[in-house]
């Protein structure tokens, strides 16, 4: 491995690491999207079940299998939606800062804060 000769490599180094990491998330992020379109409810509501038996301490699985039985299919295509969605605009924005196009540092910044408002907004 070579070794980062100035503080300028260093940041390039750091920043391409940075942005394979993410690229990598948001792969996996968005193929998350896809194969919940097809895991049906009863078998996320099982493995949300075994989860919680596995856990010995009680009260996270009392908290998992409360989470489980509140599961419904609009909150299943709610995270279906968001998933895709969020792994899309991800890639695309990771997409373009790898290729150094300068007008998508700042979209990066709005859409990391669009999703922060709508993070906070559905929270509230």
């Amino acid at each position: 491995m070579n070794k980062v000769k100035n503080k300028d490599e260093l940041l390039d180094v750091s920043f391409n690491t940075m942005l394979l990491g993410k690229s990598i998330f948001a792969f996996v992020e968005f193929i998350s999207g896809l194969l919940l379109i097809f895991v049906p409810l009863d078998l996320i509501k099982a493995t949300i079940h075994h989860l919680a038996l596995a856990i010995s301490l009680s009260p996270f699985s009392t908290m998992i299998t409360n989470a489980g039985e509140r599961l419904t299919n609009d909150a299943t295509l709610f995270a279906i939606v968001y998933l895709l969605l969020h792994g899309a605009l991800k890639l695309v924005t990771l997409a373009l800062l790898w290729k150094k196009i300068l007008w998508s540092y700042p979209l990066s910044i709005l859409l990391l804060v669009g999703f922060i408002l709508y993070q906070i907004f559905e929270f509230f």
